[in-house]
């Protein structure tokens, strides 16, 4: 019997994939477009920002995490913002 190797399916969806991007880029035209200053202002501040919430997050999970690990308790538990014990 001579078996040929069969790709996997997402073997074959990285394949048509990896296509359909080729065929997007290699027939592209021109744009002739214009982004104003202001703009990419608000793109660059969105972007910014949004990195910014994503190491946020990350930091407070670990820190987080790492407490429970050392069985400290958390120091913000049962406080608001200020600082004050919430009633």
């Amino acid at each position: 019997m001579n078996e040929e190797p069969t790709k996997s399916r997402s073997s074959h969806m990285c394949d048509v994939l990896l296509l359909a991007m080729l065929l997007l880029v290699g027939t592209s035209a021109a744009a002739f477009a214009y982004i104003d200053p202001g703009s990419a202002s608000v793109v660059i501040t969105a972007v910014l920002g949004f990195f910014g919430a994503i190491s946020y997050t990350m930091r407070r999970a670990v820190t987080g995490f790492r407490s429970r690990l050392s069985g400290k308790a958390n120091a913000s538990h049962g406080t608001d913002v200020a600082g004050r014990g919430s009633d």
